[in-house]
């Protein structure tokens, strides 16, 4: 929300900007697009502004009258190669399904970086595959403390990303007992 209210566009009459988020399922494309309503709905300035909120889109107008689409999608970013983007987010970024087979991350994020304004941000988040494997844990592994082209931010337990979460350990030792150590802590310490 923040990237649609803030980066600088010009755009031709008509022409609308969009902000988008991808995710491997409809469903977790549809949760994402939904936490972003919930921050444009507690902002009395961005609310004011709200065009029209759906399932699958919020529409904002602003000040200047232009106006911009947040939009999720559950194949990926091919959506981001046509338009003016002012942010895109890849969500569980490494789990895109393509044809049966194999993600390129980096050809689709090479294509939707074509078309972010200047300004915007290209975020790239998932839970982790097997270090080293991956577009991603390359990525890591090549900026880790350089911080030139990109900003890798890694580690991070869901838990502190969200402490209300499971705040007594519940959900995080059935999991282990069910699925191992080696998933539990993928999936909530992000090792």
């Amino acid at each position: 929300a923040w990237c649609a209210w803030t980066v600088p566009l010009k755009l031709n009459p008509g022409q609308e900007a969009y902000a988008l988020i991808s995710a491997p399922t409809k469903k977790l494309s549809i949760r994402a697009k939904q936490n972003v309503a919930g921050l444009v709905q507690t902002s009395p300035v961005m609310r004011a502004h709200m065009i029209s909120t759906a399932v699958e889109t919020t529409k904002l107008k602003r000040p200047d009258g232009t106006v911009v689409s947040i939009e999720v999608t559950a194949k990926g970013p091919l959506g981001g190669r046509a338009g003016t983007c002012v942010f895109y987010g890849a969500d569980e970024a490494e789990f895109f399904p393509k044809d049966g087979g194999a993600y390129d991350l980096e050809e689709e994020l090479k294509g939707a970086g074509q078309r972010v304004a200047t300004g915007g941000v290209i975020a790239v988040v998932s839970t982790p595959l097997i270090d080293g494997e991956g577009y991603m844990q390359r990525t890591i592994a090549t900026e880790r403390g350089r911080h030139v082209a990109v900003l890798c931010i890694e580690k991070v337990w869901t838990s502190e990303l969200n402490p209300n979460w499971d705040p007594d350990g519940s959900k995080e030792a059935a999991y282990r007992a069910e699925y191992g150590d080696e998933a539990a802590n993928r999936e909530y310490r992000a090792i």
